[in-house]
């Protein structure tokens, strides 16, 4: 937990404070934060990362399926936090 959150502070999305204790607030206002931002961190992130590449040792069904998962990441990048929540 504390590698993706230190990811998320890297990349720009979330910023620590501490008011009594530390505490994290998004780092940019949420019109311009989108999911795909996020999202983007959280595939990139210590065991989470995923990498295939061009590997040609990776099934047709993993293939699919990360290409779907590529397309909606597109789709998301569309989609604000603040739309998320209003």
């Amino acid at each position: 937990m504390a590698e993706l959150i230190d990811d998320l502070e890297k990349a720009g999305i979330l910023v620590h404070t501490y008011i009594d204790m530390k505490r994290y607030l998004p780092a940019r206002d949420l019109g311009k934060l989108t999911v795909g931002d996020v999202l983007k961190v959280l595939r990139n992130t210590g065991d989470n990362a995923i990498s295939f590449g061009d590997s040609p040792h990776i099934g047709p069904k993993i293939r699919k399926a990360q290409d779907q998962f590529d397309h909606a990441l597109r789709q998301l990048r569309k989609v604000t936090l603040k739309q998320l929540v209003s």
